[in-house]
């Protein structure tokens, strides 16, 4: 059984590769999209030597390689395939490296054809960069929970644990999919929810990572949450993505106090989710322009997280705002209208 048959990955519409941690540069295994992508309807065609799937693209394989020796999170460019019918496809590539608790773990490569269709559309490109994240993890937890199962004495609550991360991420990664598609155009009528669901919902989904950074997580909750209209996933990402952007704000620094915190409120202006870290803030010349496209201040981004923010919000008629804390960090507030009778 292939490594990507003992997770839900093989089934992603996404091309997937997955690379030997240990050895980044040999192609170890691809689902049936990744085949297709490249002219093909067997997935063995594409196993070996990365570099030969790449060739279109000098320089692309190496690069993908020196990332993960440079111990990055991700690598993202843009790249031109050549398929093994002689075509050729513009591909947006995105590289998830496992963490550095498991640093032979396996490397995930997403794949999505952009040669027509998804260049220069925020909503879709971004939320197919974030299901990379789920599945990212599904695959490293998979692969440390054979690994317990291969002992003579199985540390059984060990693997019980990573067997319910796995199964969070696989239903993170089945709902952003349905967010994917409600972005092409299967248009879902927003409905009423608890904002205050929401986001505890979504706080759990990262409490784990950032207690592995020694980050601590703070919510209060307003006492009485008032419904807004939309979509739970896309509010859902929205939370996530101001989250991750605290969290890893904070590892990047040297900030003693590692705290992010989380609240939400009522007003007269309607419900305000607020987050706040005690990171290095954001430079007041990027205050303007942090929610543009292909702007980030990480040196493994694409800039997609916050461009998906203001997307998402602005398309539940609310609004989205940075700011720098007053005793320092970065504050992320977002005010959406109160739902008719909510």
């Amino acid at each position: 059984m292939s490594p990507l048959e003992r997770t839900p990955l093989r089934a992603t519409p996404f091309a997937l590769l997955m690379l030997d941690g240990q050895d980044p540069d040999r192609v170890i295994d691809a689902n049936p999209r990744a085949a297709a992508l490249f002219g093909s309807d067997d997935e063995a065609a594409l196993l070996g030597p990365m570099d030969r799937l790449f060739a279109a693209t000098p320089g692309a394989a190496g690069r993908i390689a020196a990332a993960h020796l440079a111990g990055r999170a991700e690598h993202v460019e843009d790249i031109t395939i050549r398929r093994l019918d002689g075509g050729t496809l513009d591909v947006l590539l995105q590289v998830t490296y496992p963490p550095p608790a498991s640093p032979a773990g396996p490397i995930l490569v997403l794949m999505i054809d952009v040669t027509d269709r998804l260049r220069g559309d925020v909503l879709l490109s971004s939320i197919a960069h974030e299901v990379q994240q789920p599945f990212s993890a599904i695959a490293t937890n998979a692969d440390a929970a054979l690994r317990w199962l291969g002992r003579d004495t199985p540390p059984l609550e060990k693997v019980r644990l990573l067997l319910t991360r796995i199964g969070a991420n696989a239903h993170r990664a089945g709902d952003l999919l349905r967010s994917l598609r409600t972005a092409q155009g299967d248009r879902q009528a927003h409905e009423a929810l608890d904002v205050n669901t929401v986001v505890a919902e979504t706080c759990e989904l990262v409490r784990h990572d950032a207690g592995d950074r020694r980050i601590g997580l703070d919510v209060v909750l307003a006492d009485t949450s008032p419904l807004v209209r939309g979509d739970r996933i896309q509010l859902q990402q929205v939370v996530f993505n101001l989250l991750t952007n605290a969290v890893q704000a904070i590892d990047r620094s040297t900030a003693r106090r590692r705290r992010v915190s989380v609240s939400t409120t009522i007003g007269d202006d309607g419900v305000r989710l607020s987050v706040t870290d005690t990171g290095p803030g954001v430079p007041p010349k990027d205050l303007d322009r942090i929610f543009a496209r292909a702007f980030t201040t990480k040196p493994d981004g694409m800039g997609l997280g916050l461009a998906l923010c203001r997307s998402i919000v602005e398309a539940h008629q609310g609004a989205i705002h940075a700011s720098n804390a007053p005793g320092g960090g970065a504050r992320f507030e977002v005010v959406l209208p109160v739902a008719c009778g909510g």
